[in-house]
């Protein structure tokens, strides 16, 4: 299988790469916030550090995408590049342009991507996390890139479609859910099995008198507790069952 894999050669074109780099640098402090990478925390802590408080990858990343914003303000006038309009009237569709590629753009993007892929495990064009790479036989086995820029040109429509697919498959990414440890989890709430079970155990033996108990599952009397609890082990599994299912659901709900 190839490791290095093609998207979509949209993803070449100015505007997408600007809305990537966004989208990555956004991603990037997202995930280094999770990991406790880059903070004051060790310092706070009175730990010694020699790395610095902010990933260095994210410095003057704000520099890139000002001009999205001249952008925006164009489209919004209506006063888009004359030589653009004339050209798109030319080739019968204002609405279609070629795509546009900016080197400086590509070069700052390609470093995010790079780093989400190394540091996070995140495939940022597949729109994934591979998880526990670190156990896996090939580590950064695969990663996807941007193909060859598409001889056609393209749509506004078409821009603006891949943005919103972008955000929304990334979206997930920046919640990523983190497992409770067990300490955590009986902090939350988290139910033993056996407890549970001893529970159901000790609601239905019930003493009627002297040497006299009862199961109020089926009714049938016993001389001690100890014969009612052997009872209900070997002949109501079903409940047991039911029971454990329960608590298992419940913790699954709670460590999620």
């Amino acid at each position: 299988a190839r490791r290095v894999r093609n998207v979509n050669g949209i993803t070449q074109h100015k505007q997408i790469l600007r809305n990537d780099i966004k989208l990555a640098a956004k991603l990037i402090h997202a995930l280094d916030e999770k990991g406790e990478l880059w903070s004051n925390k060790s310092q706070e802590e009175g730990q010694s550090s020699e790395l610095p408080a902010q990933n260095p990858i994210l410095k003057n990343i704000t520099d890139y995408l000002i001009e999205e914003v001249s952008a925006e303000e164009e489209e919004l006038l209506g006063s888009g590049s004359g030589m653009d309009s004339e050209e798109g009237i030319k080739e019968g569709n204002p609405a279609e342009m070629t795509v546009e590629r900016d080197d400086k753009l590509v070069k700052v993007l390609d470093r995010l991507v790079l780093y989400l892929r190394v540091v996070h495990s995140v495939d940022y064009y597949n729109t994934c996390e591979y998880p526990s790479e670190d156990e896996m036989p090939n580590r950064c086995g695969m990663i996807h890139v941007r193909g060859p820029i598409p001889p056609n040109r393209i749509t506004h429509g078409e821009v603006q479609q891949w943005e919103k697919m972008m955000e929304e498959k990334l979206a997930p990414l920046f919640s990523l859910k983190e497992v409770l440890s067990e300490e955590e989890g009986v902090k939350m709430g988290r139910k033993d099995p056996e407890e549970e079970v001893e529970k159901v155990v000790s609601a239905n033996t019930q003493e009627l008198g002297k040497d006299k108990w009862v199961c109020p599952l089926s009714g049938k009397k016993f001389k001690g507790p100890e014969f009612v609890r052997k009872h209900i082990l070997n002949k109501h599994g079903d409940k047991i069952e039911e029971v454990k299912k329960e608590v298992s659901f419940f913790n699954n709900f709670l460590m999620d």
